[in-house]
């Protein structure tokens, strides 16, 4: 059964909290091609996919990890897991290219790591970048049980970065709202946040633009519709495009992509169960290493507000306003967005 989605939980993207135990992992290396395999849900993992215990590790007490010949990744909480198929352990698919520095990219609710694939090319020379896709997102099927998305996050770099490194999180949205409750959570992993901008528990309630409110309106009658494919559409226009700009500014391929990403979320069934970590918005002064906030012009005007507030509660943080684009630069001016990651890495790594 498809997602009864409730976009409204979206826009507070503005809220929504993420956190729990991670019971398995499917990673695949470094695949420059945009088109994702899909998930089968008869398997409960990628079509073609395969996993073979070749080797065994335990990066964490309380994690396995199994390791196959293709860089596919299996994490599996008990031992009576390992090797039994019935299980159906959650599958996280992953890629990673370059060396150096650790970058880890955390795409938005409305997305996949396919968003990221222009940063991911253009950074592998200077940095070791990962992007990942989170249950329910993208070749990671949902599963029936409780879990963290800080923890899955985690699990992924215990395997993909060697000797525990500090990684920079780079946040999308959701991804950055995961990104702060990852630094509160274990702050010695974290070397600095690339925040674009992100949804933040606990933070300041808002009232949404009327501009806003009429999209928001016409996603709630679509969905009660089962009309998925019209909600796709209503919200291409809300994060693509802008609330504020015309429908269909932004054009192929980012907006073929934006749907074809988001159409895999909205399809996902509704299982599994978030685990929710603390309120981080009254934790904020707690986050010591450096945090630069970036915000589209034609963004969500109350989640530009956050944005400025956000730069001030933090200790060390700095606010940037991405001219010309809305919700998701990566994905509508890739290359705007890869020039200023690659000053603010920089500027990250100095502080």
């Amino acid at each position: 059964m498809p997602r009864p989605y409730c976009s409204r939980h979206r826009v507070a993207e503005t809220s929504g909290a993420t956190a729990g135990a991670v019971r398995g992992i499917v990673m695949s290396g470094w695949r420059p091609s945009s088109t994702p395999t899909q998930p089968d849900p008869r398997l409960g993992h990628p079509t073609g996919s395969c996993c073979r215990d070749d080797r065994l590790i335990r990066p964490r007490p309380e994690i396995r990890v199994i390791l196959a010949q293709r860089t596919i990744a299996n994490f599996g909480q008990n031992a009576d897991d390992i090797g039994d198929r019935s299980c159906r352990p959650a599958q996280i698919a992953a890629e990673w290219t370059g060396g150096g520095q650790p970058v880890v990219f955390l795409h938005a609710a409305v997305a996949d790591r396919r968003m990221w694939h222009h940063q991911l090319a253009a950074l592998a020379s200077g940095y070791h970048v990962i992007a990942f896709d989170r249950r329910g997102f993208g070749e990671a099927p949902a599963v029936d049980e409780a879990y963290s998305q800080t923890a899955d996050s985690f699990a992924v770099l215990d395997h993909l970065v060697e000797g525990g490194r500090p990684v920079v999180l780079v946040g999308r949205s959701q991804g950055g709202h995961i990104a702060i409750d990852a630094a509160l959570a274990s702050p010695d992993r974290v070397a600095g946040l690339v925040l674009i901008a992100p949804s933040v528990s606990g933070a300041p309630s808002a009232t949404p633009h009327e501009a806003v409110r009429r999209l928001l309106d016409a996603i709630d009658r679509a969905e009660k519709s089962g009309d998925l494919d019209q909600v796709n559409r209503l919200e291409a226009a809300l994060w693509l495009d802008g609330p504020l700009a015309d429908q269909g500014r932004v054009k192929e391929p980012a907006r073929e992509l934006f749907l074809a990403m988001n159409g895999i979320a909205l399809a996902a069934p509704v299982i599994g169960r978030v685990q929710q970590p603390a309120l981080a918005w009254d934790q904020l002064d707690q986050i010591a290493g450096p945090v630069r906030v970036l915000c589209g012009d034609l963004d969500v005007p109350h989640i530009r507000k956050r944005c400025r507030q956000l730069a001030v509660a933090l200790p060390d943080a700095r606010l940037e306003i991405l001219p010309g684009v809305a919700h998701l630069p990566s994905l509508e001016n890739p290359d705007l967005l890869t020039a200023h990651l690659l000053d603010l890495l920089a500027d990250c790594l100095r502080a």
